[in-house]
């Protein structure tokens, strides 16, 4: 199916454009991946073949107490057995002597790289899963991530399925579970940061159980070719603030819900009920701000098991940039790019990090995307590649999906529009302990769309300050232009630059108050004598 555009390799078309792009329907995607190998059929990616006699690998084998004499410390005395080359080099199992281990050998790796005369960083070692005292050995002789490799399209159906980044040196798939996660991505500038991004925001764009808000404090300028699949993006600290404070109460609401249920313990998402994951880039831009950063541990921290998830990036993985070594330890998935110093390995993954074999400071620098990822069900230092998006692929996958994207659910929509009451005067009586917010502020609206509005009367929908008054003046415009035909709400969030729950919320304001009907499932038109039901549909 994506074959045509997302192929396997950067080349373009004899026109020097790529190819076109057939995507499938929100949700359509099978549970079932296409294969995250590298440029290489199925049947090149499984063969694992015996040395060939006289080779010059039977003669390493031959030769290897050798060898690992040479290489010394936790190598020497091992034996090699179960030798097979495959398209990239060769593996086998490592014996070790007894009362040695993974560390042991780890700390001579570079002494075999010498020893048998090969590439610096050619030999991989990771731990037998039945045996302490077993090593598997690989050889990397021909490196399969050297070139870029493109995405292939959207290839899970739900936040709940792990993404597929791209693939590992060994053709497999690297898998990051975001759902009840904390992902945390890592690398400094030029490291491919962005592209690692690109590929998860591609992946959950297509995913109809979750709603993605962003932090993008750079002006919007990563996250901007996404806004269309976005719900909301904050581009300066005060918006990050209420962004962050929203995404906090969406967290106790939901809670509230589960436990008033009593049937559940944790959010499942559903196109319902959607899963909401916080994109952050940059997130050390944060750190100037001592509420955005508690704001972000009360999320890490309570939101995993509530379906308010974060998915964070920085330059520089240092404590002081990531706000708080609270924060910094609540972060389950890493994908670590290449850093400076080593000592930054450590800081990600944890001390002893670097010399387990998590080498990011001795990524290539002309290999942006080449990372490690660390997180449940991959724990063992393999190199892999991120899949490149070029901008086209970006544009054309945002617009396929940007009308697709699920709202949140209405008790989500409504502790995120929801600011505390402030100090009530005593002569008003009581008030709520809630009240409407004007939602994220926005450019200058048309002032011509503004002034041709039949004004809705005060007591129908609370009055709302500054953009929120010219985004609900855009919106009503916008409905009484459509005509019968009425509009759906991707049509309406993108005509008031306003989020989908600012949007989902007025039109249930504006139905109650019986100046708006839903015409069809997911369009609203004005009322009038012939579009009002009995009672009105509510959105």
């Amino acid at each position: 199916m994506f074959a045509r555009w997302f192929g396997d390799t950067t080349s373009e078309d004899e026109d020097g454009d790529e190819d076109g792009l057939v995507l499938p329907p929100p949700g359509s995607v099978a549970a079932r991946r296409v294969p995250a190998g590298p440029p290489a059929s199925p049947a090149v990616l499984e063969r694992a073949d015996p040395p060939a006699p006289d080779s010059p690998l039977a003669k390493t084998v031959a030769r290897w107490g050798q060898i690992a004499d040479w290489a010394g410390g936790g190598l020497a005395g091992s034996h090699l057995k179960h030798v097979t080359t495959n398209p990239w080099g060769w593996s086998g199992t490592l014996l070790l002597r007894p009362g040695l281990t993974l560390d042991d050998a780890q700390a001579r790796r570079r002494n075999l790289d010498s020893a048998l005369g090969t590439r610096p960083g050619s030999v991989r070692l990771d731990q037998d899963p039945t045996r302490a005292d077993r090593v598997t050995l690989r050889m990397v002789e021909q490196d399969p991530l050297e070139r870029p490799i493109h995405w292939r399209g959207p290839q899970v159906g739900s936040v709940t399925q792990p993404l597929p980044l791209g693939p590992l040196e060994d053709g497999s798939a690297m898998l990051l579970p975001v759902a009840g996660q904390c992902v945390l991505i890592a690398g400094i500038r030029g490291s491919g940061k962005s592209g690692v991004l690109n590929v998860v925001v591609g992946e959950l764009a297509a995913c109809p159980d979750v709603v993605l808000w962003g932090l993008d404090l750079k002006h919007g300028l990563e996250l901007g070719p996404w806004a269309s699949v976005f719900d909301r993006i904050a581009r300066t600290l005060p918006d990050a603030e209420a962004l962050l404070e929203a995404a906090d109460r969406i967290r106790t609401a939901r809670g509230e819900l589960l436990a008033r249920e009593g049937t559940k313990r944790e959010w499942r998402p559903t196109p319902e009920r959607p899963a909401l994951v916080v994109v952050c880039d940059e997130q050390g831009r944060l750190r100037e701000s001592p509420t955005a950063v508690a704001r972000l541990e009360a999320i890490a921290t309570m939101g995993r098991s509530l379906g308010v998830w974060l998915v964070s990036a920085t330059q520089y993985p240092t404590v002081e940039l990531l706000g708080s070594s609270e924060l910094r330890s609540q972060y389950t998935c890493m994908v670590l790019l290449r850093v400076q110093r080593k000592q930054h390995v450590n800081v990600v993954l944890g001390e002893g990090a670097a010399a387990a074999g998590w080498n990011a400071h001795e990524i290539d620098p002309d290999k942006p995307g080449v990372c490690y990822l660390h997180a449940p069900g991959a724990t063992s230092p393999k190199l892999g590649r991120a899949w490149q998006l070029t901008d086209r692929m970006v544009i054309q996958v945002a617009a396929h999906y940007a009308l697709h994207r699920p709202h949140l659910d209405l008790i989500s929509a409504q502790a995120a529009s929801a600011v505390p009451a402030q100090d009530p005067s005593p002569s008003a009586g009581p008030s709520p302990s809630w009240a409407p917010a004007a939602g994220p502020r926005r450019s200058a609206w048309p002032t011509q769309a503004a002034a041709a509005i039949v004004p809705v009367p005060p007591r129908a929908v609370p009055s709302l300050a500054g953009d929120g008054d010219r985004a609900l003046a855009v919106l009503i415009h916008a409905l009484r232009a459509a005509g019968p035909a009425g509009r759906t709400i991707g049509e309406l969030k993108a005509a008031t630059g306003m989020s989908r729950s600012w949007v989902y919320l007025r039109l249930r304001e504006l139905v109650e108050a019986n100046r708006v009907t839903r015409v069809d499932r997911g369009r609203w038109c004005l009322t009038s004598p012939t579009t009002a039901p009995p009672g009105g549909h509510g959105p």
